[in-house]
């Protein structure tokens, strides 16, 4: 992970924001007239900025546990960097992530059980809640997705990591399905094409361990 330059708080819910405007809209979760609110980069506003805040709402759950002192930065993601993300830990929540990941919120083994699991349904866990059933299966077609579009250039593939500090691994806190895109596009669909620029925002904090949704060190 090659770290470029520490950001502001406001920067990364702003980016946050623009990432899911679309979907947002469509959801009803934000108004169409906003657009111009979300697009704006004045970072240095209060009066925008809590604007941008309010209308990331519906992510508060992500958002407000993020311990105060969390440092954020703009980095480049190297192709190896893909290897060792873990994917939000949702284990006390809705657990499909989990389940993918065999428990172990590592990206690959997420990778590799998409892959496996249509060809060898065998080794598909069995699932006794109806609700994480259907929303695995949901995630297995919306990554189906993002596989497809992993090596378009002009989408918006930065994500949102969290860890303890610069050295340490990180978790996708907002990108779970771009960040597994992205895994098979370079080293399974195309493992020999050239790497471009991929970018993240990342927040580091010692204190990250307690916070829910990162795998602890």
């Amino acid at each position: 992970m090659n770290f470029l330059s520490e950001v502001s708080y406001e920067e990364v819910v702003g980016q946050w924001l623009q990432r899911e405007y679309s979907i947002a809209v469509k959801k009803g979760r934000c108004l169409p007239n906003q657009e111009a609110l979300v697009l704006d980069t004045d970072y240095r506003n209060p009066i925008k900025n809590q604007q941008r805040f309010l209308l990331l709402k519906y992510r508060w759950n992500l958002l407000c546990p993020i311990p105060r002192d969390t440092k954020w930065y703009k980095a480049k993601i190297a192709k190896g960097d893909l290897t060792s993300l873990r994917v939000i830990n949702d284990e006390a929540n809705e657990k499909a992530w989990s389940i993918l990941s065999d428990r172990t919120g590592m990206i690959k083994r997420a990778s590799d059980n998409f892959i496996d699991w249509p060809q060898n349904p065998q080794n598909i866990p069995t699932i006794s809640h109806p609700q994480t059933k259907q929303l695995l299966t949901k995630l297995l077609a919306d990554i189906a997705g993002f596989r497809s579009r992993a090596g378009n250039a002009n989408q918006d593939l930065t994500l949102i990591l969290v860890g303890n500090s610069k050295e340490e691994h990180f978790t996708v806190l907002e990108g779970n399905k771009t960040s597994i895109g992205l895994y098979l596009h370079h080293f399974v669909d195309q493992p020999d094409s050239d790497y471009p620029e991929h970018h993240a925002y990342v927040g580091t904090s010692p204190a990250m361990n307690y916070y829910p949704w990162h795998h602890r060190t």
